[in-house]
This record gives C-alpha cells, structure tokens and sequence, in this order.
C-alpha cells in the first residue's frame, strides 16, 4: 500500500525531474546555436553545449529507462540495456565535462591575460572529444552484464568495471570541490588588490565566492555520497565473492588432503602384519 505508493511518487518526481532537464537543456542548446544577439557563443560556450548535449542525453534516457520499466513494464533487455548505455555516456560525460568548464574557470580566473594563449579552441575541442571517448567507454562498461554469466569469478570482475567507473567519477567530483577552492582564493585575492571601489568589487567578489560555496557543497552533498556508497557496495561484493571462492579453495585442498590420508590408512590396514607369511606355502 503505502511503500507502492512512496515508490510510485518517488519514480514521478524523477521522470518529471528528467523531463524538465530535457526541455531546459533543449532550449539552452537551441540558444547557443542560433545566437541571435551573438552573445553566447563567447568564453567557454562550446564546453557549456558540449556539458547540455550530455545533460540532455542522461536526462532522456533515464525518463526512458525509468518509463520503460515501470509505466510499461518492459522486460526488453537490449531496450534497456541501450537506455542504461545512454544513460551511463550521459551522466559520465556531465560530470567530466562538468569538471572541464571548472579547469577553464579557474584558468581564466588565475591567469586572467595569458588564459586566452592557454586555453585555445583547439585545445578545449581535443579535450571534449577525450571526453566523450571516455564517456562512451564508462556506457559500454555500464551494460557489461550482457556478457557475463552468473559465474563468481565473471561477476567479481563485472563488480571491478563499476568500481573503476564510479572511480572516475569520484575523481571528477573531487577535482571540481579543490578547483572550487582555488578560485574562491583567487577571486578573494583579486578583491583585495584591488584599490579603485575597493568596497563595492569585494562586496561583489564576495558574493560570486559565496556562490561557488554553495555549488561546492551542492556538489558535496549529492554526488560524493551517493558514488562513495556505491563503491562500498560494489568493494563490499567482491570481498564477499572472493572469500567464498577462498573458502571454497581451502575446501577442495582439505578435501584432497584428507582422502588421500584416508586411502593411506586403509592401505596400512590392508597390508600385512607379518611380511613373512607372503613365502609361506
């Protein structure tokens, strides 16, 4: 009754959560790309498209996945398991391109002259193509379980290709948390040096630090506790297979280790007592 319910609410929230990121991210990406004002195509826009396409596609295809399973109660495999791909590729590429923007943001705020030399379009379109490569390799790793059979040892090694992909996105979110830092340093230090309106630009700096505090902890709060428990989910059920294959190792060798001893003893029960009465006639 009530648990159906909270379930039932709790998937709404979710879908209506996806469909919202997928109609704001749509309209972002039709923004930058016509421009009319020719505004937005200046600093990091292209890391900023590349950061909505990847929102777009996580956002869809977890209002998909979500809807496949539980509105119509799909048991189509290769449906979902295209979905959770396109999920994963999505998600994944969020994050590090997430952390990508950040680089660019500290860059800028550090090196506010030489930024220009050091961050070039080139240079940010090699990395949002690394990017996506390695996106699209954490989304195949998301789907694995296609071709792993329900085999201790295959499914170690499937739990070990999702930790290495919550891995790097747990790096990815630590990355961003001391980037944040940084910059918050270096917008505070550039308020303070400066003299012309001192007051009004540290008010002004001020703000924009408390601004990135707060996405700081945003980002704390939601991702690194979800990611880090999932890791010692994932550690917790390798651990456990590993020792059950050690138990069953240590078995077999005290298994081996006593039947041979048992053949041995029977053997010395069979064998004579007196060797001698072999030659008697």
């Amino acid at each position: 009754g009530e648990n159906v319910n909270e379930g039932r609410t709790a998937r709404i929230a979710a879908m209506t959560v996806d469909a919202v990121g997928v109609l704001c991210n749509t309209l972002l990406i039709i923004a930058i790309l016509v421009d009319p004002l020719n505004v937005l195509r200046k600093g990091a826009w292209f890391t900023i498209l590349n950061l909505s396409i990847a929102d777009l596609i996580a956002a869809l295809s977890n209002f998909m996945n979500i809807g496949l399973r539980t509105e119509f109660e799909s048991t189509n495999s290769v449906t979902l398991a295209v979905f959770n791909f396109f999920w994963m590729f999505g998600a994944s590429g969020s994050f590090m391109l997430l952390t990508l923007l950040t680089i660019q943001t500290y860059v800028i705020v550090k090196y506010p002259i030489r930024s220009r030399l050091m961050i070039s379009g080139k240079k940010i379109g090699l990395a949002c193509a690394v990017i996506w490569i390695l996106a699209f390799l954490l989304g195949l790793g998301n789907v694995a379980y296609l071709d792993f059979a329900d085999i201790h040892i295959k499914f170690a090694q499937l739990m070990t290709i999702y930790i290495a992909q919550v891995a790097v996105l747990e790096l990815a979110v630590v990355v961003q948390v001391i980037l944040k830092v940084l910059i918050i340093r270096e917008i505070m230090k550039s308020g303070l040096n400066t003299e012309v309106n001192a007051e009004h630009r540290n008010n002004k700096h001020k703000e924009i630090a408390k601004t990135i505090v707060m996405l700081n902890v945003i980002l704390i709060v939601t991702a690194l506790p979800y990611f880090v428990a999932k890791q010692m989910e994932y550690l917790w059920r390798v651990d456990t297979i590993v020792a059950v294959c050690w138990h069953s190792c240590i078995s077999v060798v005290i298994n081996v280790i006593c039947g041979m001893i048992a053949q041995q003893e029977v053997r010395e029960q069979q064998r004579p007592s007196n060797p001698d009465h072999l030659f008697e006639q």
